[in-house]
């Protein structure tokens, strides 16, 4: 995060009223000088000035953003899991469903050997995180020799 520094203030001299025109002389201009002019035959019932003067600036401040980034790994072997998860996430999508239409039964309970076997699945890489640097100092905060905050 950057911050600009601290500007050389405005001021505005003396307001001037003529028959039909008001002056205004503002000193201490630079580009980023702005002139907010509120003009209402009644007074309004909330203060239009109240929002214009919260700018007042400190010093520089640093600190830690509040929310860590997202960090993206490129060329990571997937597991065959979450491989197929994201295949079927992105699968061309038919109404209905894919199984063969049913025949007749006549034995429903047909009794035959059967088989079974477990599936061995591969596993995927390890997701490597690199850590986010640490903040640095407040600014009038100097660090000790050992590195940890000087009081």
């Amino acid at each position: 995060m950057l911050e600009l520094p601290a500007r050389k203030a405005s001021h505005l001299k003396p307001v001037k009223v003529n028959d039909k025109t008001l002056e205004i002389d503002v000193t201490g201009l630079d580009p980023l000088t702005r002139v907010h002019v509120i003009a209402t035959r009644f007074l309004p019932e909330n203060d239009p000035f109240a929002a214009l003067g919260g700018s007042q600036r400190v010093g520089l401040r640093t600190g830690m953003a509040r929310f860590l980034p997202s960090l993206y790994i490129s060329g990571r072997n997937l597991g065959d899991e979450l491989r197929y998860i994201l295949e079927r996430r992105y699968a061309q999508k038919f109404s209905g469903n894919m199984l063969s239409r049913p025949e007749i039964l006549l034995n429903a309970w047909a009794v035959r050997e059967t088989e079974s076997a477990g599936e061995l699945l591969r596993a995927g890489d390890k997701f490597d995180r690199t850590p986010v640097p640490a903040a640095a100092p407040v600014a009038g905060q100097k660090l000790a020799e050992n590195g940890k905050k000087a009081l």
